[in-house]
């Protein structure tokens, strides 16, 4: 798994809320009509990004889980010649590239993690762009811990095992053990084209207190999510996640 991360300067302070949707308008046009149609018709999109907007600085951010995609990914965002983010529907607003980086998680680090960490259970999430899940029909932008963790174990299990299901068990000891210990969270309104979903962004604490075995796990699930995203839309600029006061060598080697 790739994460590309283009560093901007931030001139205008006031940014449209559908940056995430332009930014990926802007990839999409850029990239083989074959690969873009692929993502059309899957069920698991390979990709998710989001775009972190800061005081003075603004990063777009782009996770592919599929390594065979990421060189596509790469030569767009890492060529030298590219210098600036401008999007059409922006017509006033250039983005100069200040930094790029890249940071690599292998399923060998996920599996160490897993069977070697001792996680403390106690897990600080950032939720950067808004995150809402799809359930029974109907989109649901509360924190609930059971779509949270069956959206992760969906992708992971899609990706590294080959199934599209899930083992419901294992999500019902999580959901046993697991509960919110402290949160600073508000909703926030995502533009997509013509409409809107709702979706919480903030802070997140969640405590697991069950087995050493359990514990891991969840950490695993909790560092692939900032290469996956979590939730509905996250390739459209949804379910940003960062997992805060970890070890940088659990969550991806950083490269400059």
């Amino acid at each position: 798994m790739q994460q590309f991360i283009l560093t901007c300067e931030k001139k205008d302070q006031r940014l449209n809320r559908k940056i995430g949707i332009f930014f990926n308008a802007w990839l999409m046009e850029r990239l083989p009509a074959q690969l873009v149609d692929m993502f059309h018709q899957g069920n698991e999109n390979p990709f998710s990004l989001y775009v972190e907007v800061g005081r003075e600085r603004v990063s777009f951010v782009v996770n592919v889980i599929d390594d065979s995609l990421a060189s596509a990914f790469r030569d767009i965002l890492f060529t030298p010649t590219m210098t600036s983010l401008k999007f059409k529907q922006l017509k006033d607003i250039v983005f100069k590239v200040a930094e790029r980086s890249e940071r690599h998680l292998s399923q060998t680090t996920l599996s160490r993690i897993f069977y070697q960490d001792e996680a403390n259970g106690r897990f600080n999430i950032q939720v950067i762009t808004p995150t809402a899940f799809k359930s029974q029909g109907r989109y649901q932008y509360l924190p609930d811990l059971r779509l949270f963790f069956q959206s992760l174990m969906r992708q992971y299990n899609h990706w590294f095992e080959g199934q599209d299901h899930i083992d419901v068990e294992l999500l019902d000891e999580i959901c046993k053990r697991t509960q919110i210990a402290g949160y600073r969270l508000h909703t926030e309104r995502y533009e997509i084209h013509n409409a809107f979903l709702m979706g919480f962004c903030g802070n997140l604490v969640v405590q697991c207190r069950g087995t050493q075995t359990l514990k891991n796990y969840v950490q695993m699930l909790l560092i692939f999510a900032e290469f996956s995203g979590v939730g509905a839309k996250t390739s459209l600029g949804m379910g940003g996640i960062r997992l805060r006061e970890r070890d940088e060598k659990q969550s991806g080697k950083k490269k400059d």
